[in-house]
């Protein structure tokens, strides 16, 4: 039985809390940024400023926004806290430090789970492709999917996060 407890919160019984990156855009179910993708109360915490460019350019200021934000969700009760961008992976350490619940900030902290388990499994080299970019450039060309393909199988493919 859970144990309740007063608290500086609006409201109790959160499981998870998600910190998401600044954006706007249809969070579909299904979606890490979609409340009804789960089947137990979560509480999003959005992260003013940290938007997908900072956090691909590895952008330090942003450790500090988002240490404070886990901080908020861990002082409202949450017992544990992700993310909706597998790149937050590189702030792990930070967060994992600065709370006291476990932190799973990115799918990518099972790769070593997942090497472990299949033999013919190594990690490759992951990478980001902005769609945006990639259709100004290509605009959809038949060539510019064949070079695209050519550059995965020279890379042992990629992965959109």
């Amino acid at each position: 039985m859970p144990k309740y407890r007063v608290r500086d919160a609006d409201t109790y019984g959160h499981a998870v809390g998600i910190l998401l990156l600044d954006y706007r855009g249809p969070f579909i179910p299904g979606d890490v940024g979609n409340a009804t993708t789960y089947g137990f109360p979560v509480m999003f915490k959005l992260v003013k400023g940290l938007t997908l460019d900072r956090v691909l350019a590895g952008d330090p200021d942003c450790e500090t926004a988002i240490v404070e934000a886990a901080k908020q969700l861990e002082s409202q009760g949450v017992r544990g806290i992700s993310s909706d961008c597998g790149f937050l992976i590189q702030y792990q350490n930070a967060v994992k430090k600065a709370v006291k619940i476990p932190v799973f900030m990115s799918s990518l902290l099972q790769i070593p789970f997942l090497a472990q388990a299949f033999t013919d499994l190594a990690p490759s080299r992951l990478h980001y492709r902005d769609p945006a970019k990639t259709r100004k450039s290509r605009s959809g060309t038949r060539r510019g999917q064949e070079r695209n393909q050519r550059r995965d199988q020279r890379h042992g493919g990629s992965a959109a996060l």
